[in-house]
């Protein structure tokens, strides 16, 4: 059956109308039937009639229209992507007003997983959820001395766990929800160089006129490419004894963190950076 066609309908037997969109589209669209919205339905005989003869939108027949026990109309799904999707981004613009709670619940609908954008701190780069002021752990009062080159002067922060830089996300291993574990590994530049780490958490703080965004770094000692044939996948080892503070904008791409067990019972690690989208090794 044809999502698009007259009959596209798997469960009823109403004929839609091609209806112009912009200048030179078209598409097919269903008008709401007050008397009757949900028929006259489709049944399982009808369709293996319409099937014989072709009309009505049925093509022909199924494989599955000769289990016995089948109900072709009643065992099969409507095309959700097709048949309900499609129509989402029309229905938007006729129905939804821009900055209402129905827009947020629309975009919430089409996104569920994806946080939305706070405010932009660095350009590429967006706050995702809020900060909260909490005072450095002594390892992170370190990293960030070591940073800046003196002591800092306050040890109260605007914390934050999670970002979107370049359209990726990157989550902070102290954030409790985290749905995606390897959303905290990132490849940065290290002294003219590049390294790999774990990021902790992040932290807003002023130092001077300027307002610094620090990202907290477990880092990953580089031991060897894992293949000459694959210079992305490189052996790691992990210390958390270490912590390192970096600026955010020192941040180049976020990695994938695999942890392995051998047959001697070692613990394995490794970093691969995804050089692009179908590589799959």
């Amino acid at each position: 059956m044809q999502y698009n066609g007259e009959y596209g309908c798997w469960k009823c037997l109403q004929p839609g109308k091609t209806v112009k969109t912009g200048q030179r589209g078209h598409a097919r669209a269903f008008p709401f039937n007050e008397e009757d919205p949900k028929g006259p339905l489709r049944t399982n005989e009808l369709t293996l009639q319409h099937a014989r003869y072709v009309v009505n939108g049925v093509k022909g027949f199924s494989w599955l229209s000769i289990l016995q026990h089948h109900n072709i109309v009643r065992g099969t799904a409507i095309d959700y992507m097709h048949g309900v999707l499609l129509g989402l981004p029309e229905l938007k613009e006729q129905c939804i007003t821009p900055g209402s709670v129905e827009e947020k619940l629309y975009y919430n609908r089409l996104n569920p997983n994806k946080p939305k954008r706070k405010s932009e701190i660095l350009p590429h780069a967006y706050l995702l959820g809020s900060l909260y002021r909490r005072s450095l752990y002594e390892m992170e009062f370190k990293a960030l001395e070591k940073l800046i080159g003196h002591t800092p002067t306050t040890v109260e922060v605007n914390a934050f766990n999670r970002i979107e830089l370049n359209n990726s996300l990157i989550f902070g291993l102290d954030y409790k929800r985290m749905f995606r574990r390897n959303c905290s590994t990132v490849k940065y530049c290290s002294q003219q160089s590049y390294a790999f780490g774990q990021v902790k958490c992040f932290c807003k703080f002023s130092l001077g006129a300027e307002i610094k965004n620090i990202a907290f770094v477990y880092p990953l000692e580089c031991c060897a490419v894992y293949n000459p044939a694959s210079t992305h996948i490189t052996a790691v080892k992990r210390d958390d004894g270490i912590l390192r503070a970096i600026d955010i904008r020192d941040i180049c791409r976020n990695c994938i963190y695999i942890e392995i067990v051998g047959e001697d019972g070692t613990l394995q690690c490794y970093v691969c950076e995804f050089p692009n989208k179908i590589e799959v090794d």
